[in-house]
């Protein structure tokens, strides 16, 4: 028994789904407030939350998507910028950093459920 097999096969699809949707409603607030509001710091509470639920796989991929989603909603929400590769390089920071946090969250996860198991034994 491994790390992701405390949350059931439909309990990690269900936090997947409500990841992505969590995601897309972030993305859709983000385009309509366009500038005036930051808030790509949230765009981490979908990616935690797959990450955490569904795996590292999963955490990945919702990391890619929100970070997909905040390039979209920048490009098209307000003016462009000085230089049009500021949205690429802002992407591909947002999900290094998203890779990061995903990365340490299913470690840290990983080996609290290996301690437990330890003290159980």
């Amino acid at each position: 028994m491994n790390a992701g097999e405390d949350f059931s096969l439909r309990g990690k699809i269900a936090a997947t789904a409500a990841a992505v949707a969590l995601a897309i409603a972030l993305g859709g607030v983000d385009y309509s407030t366009g500038r005036e509001w930051a808030i790509s710091a949230f765009y981490l509470l979908p990616t935690c939350l797959a990450g955490w639920m569904a795996g590292r796989s999963a955490g990945f991929a919702v990391g890619v998507l929100c970070a997909g989603v905040w390039f979209l909603s920048d490009v098209f929400s307000g003016p462009a910028y000085q230089d049009p590769l500021i949205p690429v390089w802002n992407a591909i920071m947002l999900f290094a950093f998203f890779f990061v946090v995903v990365w340490l969250l299913t470690a840290f996860r990983s080996s609290h459920y290996h301690l437990e198991q330890t003290v159980q034994r």
